[in-house]
């Protein structure tokens, strides 16, 4: 199938990017991975962007392996 008829028969469609890396100060380094979704509508289905190329964007970081992020990062 191809995505317009996704679409018409009301298949949600989302793209979801998973993006890694390092990040290195004074010796330490620290692992991060970054999440990005792109769609026209929630997961939930309850906001859908306006018009008919609308979109909605949401990027999302974070350290592996702690609860928060070392300050030198953000």
């Amino acid at each position: 199938m191809t995505t317009a008829s996704l679409q018409r028969a009301g298949v949600l469609m989302a793209v979801v990017a998973l993006l890694g890396g390092s990040a290195i100060k004074n010796g330490r380094q620290v692992d991060f991975v970054v999440k990005v979704r792109y769609a026209k509508t929630t997961d939930d289905g309850r906001y859908e962007a306006p018009g008919a190329k609308g979109k909605a964007g949401v990027v999302t970081a974070y350290c592996r392996g702690m609860q928060k992020c070392p300050s030198w990062v953000n």
